[in-house]
Parts: C-alpha cells; sequence; structure tokens
C-alpha cells in the first residue's frame, strides 16, 4: 500500500485525468447494473423451472468485474514500475459480488453514492459506484493505475450444486 499511497499523493487531477476517472466510473457503474439486472433475471429463470428445482440442492451466481490494461503494458517494462501490473496476465483486479435474489434494500446498495474520499469540486456531481469505489480503496491500485485501464471485463457465473446425502 506505500506504493499506492506515493502514487496518490503525487496525482494530477488534470482535465485529462478527471475525465479518465469519470469515464471509468460510468463504465463500471453500467457493467455493475447489467451484471445485476442480469443475474436477477437467471435467478428468476432457475427458481421458475421446475425440473431445476427438482434437481438443485443450491446455487450459486457470481458477478465479476475485472480490469484490464493495454496489451502494451509489460511488467518486464522499466517504466512500468509506475503502473500496478500482474506479471502472470494483464487482468490488473477484479471485484466479485452477488449471491441469491437482492433484497430492496441490498440493491440500494448498489445505487449509494460511494463518493467517499472524492472530495475535490470536480466530483461534486459526480455518483461514484460501489466498484470504482472497491477498486480505489480496496485494492493496491492508484489512481494512476486506474486512469491506464483499457477494458472493462464483466461476467455472471451461475453454479448448480446438487448434494446427496449417503444415511
Amino acid at each position: 500500500m506505500e506504493r499506492k499511497q506515493r502514487l496518490n499523493k503525487s496525482f494530477e487531477f488534470t482535465p485529462h485525468n478527471i475525465s479518465k476517472l469519470t469515464d471509468l466510473n460510468e463504465q463500471l457503474k453500467a457493467c455493475e447494473q447489467e451484471l445485476l439486472q442480469q443475474s436477477i433475471r437467471l435467478e428468476k429463470s432457475l427458481l421458475a423451472d421446475p425440473e431445476l428445482q427438482a434437481f438443485l440442492s443450491d446455487y450459486e451466481i457470481t458477478c465479476r468485474i475485472e480490469l484490464y490494461l493495454p496489451d502494451s503494458c509489460s511488467a518486464d517494462e522499466p517504466a512500468s514500475d509506475h503502473l500496478f501490473i500482474d506479471s502472470n496476465s494483464e487482468v490488473v483486479s477484479e471485484y466479485c459480488f452477488g449471491g441469491k435474489l437482492l433484497e430492496e434494500d441490498e440493491l440500494a446498495f448498489y445505487k449509494t453514492n460511494w463518493n467517499e474520499h472524492f472530495d475535490r469540486v470536480e466530483f461534486r456531481d459526480v455518483r461514484f459506484c460501489y466498484t470504482f469505489h472497491h477498486f480505489v480503496d480496496h485494492t493496491p491500485m492508484s489512481l494512476q493505475d486506474l486512469i491506464h485501464i483499457e477494458k472493462v471485463w464483466g461476467e455472471v457465473e451461475v453454479k448448480y450444486q446438487k448434494c446427496i446425502n449417503i444415511s
């Protein structure tokens, strides 16, 4: 976290960098909402299927959002030390969420403004989504890393589980 603190302290809030952060937030917000809506549709569908219900002991629905750096970034490049790069992959970081049908108060969690540490005037009217907050506050990624993100990958995974009791 020392690297992140150092880079965040020296981060320049230029119009270009502010635009990159707010654009990333909007992309993450859209991806988060699409994944949540798709997971709800999938769950309603599986709950409405009597054959599937007869088979299932349980199930899991997991949403995952991954952030990717440009292919041109490499952990072997000397200039890349200012970016958080996993040398095994271009995946920078991921956030997983989901589960059973979300109650209204749980959905409200994703509608909250998570603008906790951006008290700058430039962000006064920006509603930060939880996923953006997660990457900013709960990962080793710095703001400098976030402005270099090239791709957001979202996925919904459904696991059907069957348990057979042996008596």
